[in-house]
């Protein structure tokens, strides 16, 4: 298993996995446009996540094991300067309850810390996700605040926590 950062090679097999667990996904956010599933739709969300990737701006990374996407780990809104980012991820649902999406968010803080420098993860999490708060605790993100009514996820209006990590190695 090993983290990789979203290219053009991977839009088939990304394709294929969003695909196979829209349904999924559209349980916990907001559905993504209809035109997003498609070849070009595909290529086209590659082609932004590589221009924000050569800013500076965003880590898209992927989950892989035997050439298999098993999940999408993301770093947005990374701050050089403040040494922050946010991290978002998604696993695929053949995949839950195996360890893999704390494995994911592990790789994720080492390589926030140790290939970008960065100190501080932040993380959001709707009520209706309970799995995604547990893993976040278990990898040591605090809650830090609390919104009630954040969205409306089908006819469910959710409350979204927001969580921070701090990596032990900041020096402030």
């Amino acid at each position: 298993m090993k983290l990789e950062c979203l290219s053009a090679s991977h839009h088939a097999s990304l394709l294929r996995f969003e695909l196979d667990n829209r349904a999924w996904f559209e349980r916990f956010i907001e559905p993504r446009p209809e035109a997003f599933y498609s070849d070009n739709g595909i290529l086209a969300h590659i082609d932004e996540y590589h221009r924000a990737f050569q800013s500076g701006e965003l880590f898209p990374g992927l989950l892989i094991a035997q050439g298999e996407i098993l999940g999408r780990f993301n770093l947005r809104q990374i701050s050089l300067s403040e040494r922050s980012a946010t991290l978002g991820y998604r696993l695929a649902q053949v995949h839950t309850g195996k360890g893999l999406a704390t494995r994911g968010v592990a790789l994720m803080q080492t390589h926030a810390r140790d290939i970008l420098g960065l100190t501080t993860l932040k993380a959001q999490v709707l009520d209706n996700n309970p799995a995604s708060l547990r893993v976040l605790r278990k990898r040591g993100f605090q809650p830090a605040t609390y919104h009630p009514q954040a969205a409306t996820i089908g006819n469910t209006v959710c409350g979204r926590t927001e969580m921070f990590w701090q990596s032990a190695n900041s020096s402030g």
